[in-house]
């Protein structure tokens, strides 16, 4: 079994880790050992170039790890621990604050979410920004043995362990059963045994989501292991296939990553109605859009990219931008979005989001061609709100790929009148809800909301652009409830 000497400045960088001094003190507390394993590690070693990682194989812009390595590698910590581990959990929520939840209470296993902002990677502007706390996974030591546990794992470069006591003692050793560093090196991605991913086939997602953000092939073997497991994957967590699939988005080149996880059949088996021919032409001018928004976003290029990287039910906004281009690549009849709520597991924001775009994006085209009239603007923004944005976004894409510099640029003033208008000095409707509510005698509830949306669209499509026009409006609509 291989211990190799962590080097100096890597040992250093591990001591200053605010999460793992926490860590380390609950530990001395409770009475047990604790080894940091997994992706942790080969993300340090990837961004740190002790492997000479960058100079082999390079996965050029499409990385996340052209990063110096001064910034959290990565926001969610997996430790092992010997034994206690509820009562580890439980005193490590105590130490650093956060809220503790059983992911597996037979198997040992917990997850604690701390409190408070860490940093988030954006892979649009190339650095960081912020999101909500750090995840830390912690399970309970297989066979109560170090390297019985590494065993079990995935992947040789997820296969990695030090012990915390080591990094506060001041002589570290990482311990390296399965060549994890060599393949760290080699940019190769090998599962650790036969087993990997009948043992648990969500595996199979995260081994082309660690090789669209590291860079690293896929060996043969490991492919032909999917392919005798695929059909395995419907029988696994759907919040965690939705984890995985989206983890994919914060590629700058999504749409190669989709397009591998289709030729491994993956991808059908997630959403069966899925063609396996179908070509990801959406969300590949999504991916260039976003790329450059620099350099067509101007002034606000900030403001968009801000809007992008906040959360919605704990994904980023950009992420459900990019599932929507997904969407209308494969022509996604959008009366069947429902059913991600639970083949997803996705919260009705985020499904808010996928509507939208899906309904939006041909208003957005129409209004654009039309000039951008006023109230016509104000109408489109009343009616989508913030997710307008991405509404805007997709249509831009559109323009920017074809070269239909009249599209892009009305969509780009749209995007503007947004940010520096919208925002700013919100209009008022024609008819609010309060209003439609006292003169009709109607009850808040799904007829109202109807009313509001027909009256929305109406004002976007030029049949109403008066007060006047807007009460005759709902009288007509009032009466087909």
């Amino acid at each position: 079994m291989k211990r190799e000497k962590l080097p100096h400045d890597l040992y250093q960088f591990l001591k200053r880790d605010r999460v793992l001094a926490g860590l380390y003190a609950t530990s001395v507390r409770c009475g047990v050992c604790v080894y940091l394993v997994g992706g942790f590690l080969r993300d340090l070693f990837v961004l740190s170039g002790h492997l000479n990682v960058s100079n082999s194989k390079s996965a050029g812009n499409d990385t996340l790890f052209d990063a110096p390595i001064k910034y959290p590698l990565n926001f969610d910590y997996d430790v092992v621990v010997t034994h206690n581990v509820k009562r580890f959990c439980e005193a490590l929520a105590s130490e650093i604050g956060g809220s503790l939840f059983p992911l597996d209470k037979k198997r040992g296993v917990y997850r604690l979410l701390t409190e408070g902002k860490t940093l988030r990677y954006s892979p649009f502007d190339n650095r960081f920004g912020f999101k909500d706390g750090v995840q830390i996974d912690v399970s309970l030591l297989s066979d109560g043995d170090i390297w019985a546990d590494l065993a079990k794992r995935d992947f040789s470069v997820n296969a990695l362990a030090v012990s915390l006591k080591e990094i506060f003692d001041d002589k570290v050793f990482i311990i390296d059963p399965f060549n994890g560093l060599r393949d760290i090196k080699e940019k190769i991605l090998k599962t650790v045994s036969n087993n990997a991913f009948s043992d648990d086939p969500v595996r199979m997602l995260r081994a082309v989501r660690i090789s669209a953000l590291s860079g690293f092939d896929i060996d043969a073997d490991t492919v032909r292991l999917i392919a005798g497991s695929v059909q395995k994957l419907v029988l696994s967590s759907k919040e965690r296939i939705r984890d995985e699939l989206f983890y994919l988005f914060d590629s700058r080149e999504s749409y190669k990553h989709i397009e591998k996880l289709n030729h491994l059949k993956i991808l059908k088996e997630i959403f069966p109605w899925i063609d396996r021919d179908v070509v990801f032409i959406t969300l590949k001018r999504i991916d260039r859009l976003l790329n450059s928004i620099g350099d067509f976003g101007g002034r606000f290029s900030k403001d968009i990219l801000r809007h992008l990287n906040r959360t919605v039910d704990n994904m980023p906004r950009y992420a459900f931008l990019k599932f929507s281009a997904l969407l209308c690549d494969c022509a996604y009849d959008i009366n069947g979005l429902k059913e991600f709520k639970h083949s997803l597991k996705l919260g009705r924001r985020g499904l808010r989001i996928l509507r939208d775009v899906l309904i939006g994006s041909n208003e957005c085209k129409t209004l654009c061609e039309g000039g951008l009239e006023a109230r016509k603007t104000a109408a489109f923004f009343m009616e989508y709100g913030e997710n307008g944005v991405e509404v805007a976004l997709l249509t831009v894409s559109e323009g920017f790929d074809a070269g239909d510099e009249g599209i892009d640029s009305k969509a780009e003033g749209l995007l503007l009148y947004y940010f520096e208008d919208f925002l700013m000095n919100k209009p008022e409707p024609l008819l609010s809800g309060e209003d439609i509510i006292e003169l009709f005698n109607v009850e808040p509830g799904k007829e109202l909301g109807g009313l509001i949306r027909s009256l929305r669209k109406a004002e976007l499509d030029g049949r109403v652009s008066s007060r006047k026009e807007a009460v005759e409006f709902i009288k007509r609509a009032k009466d087909k409830y």
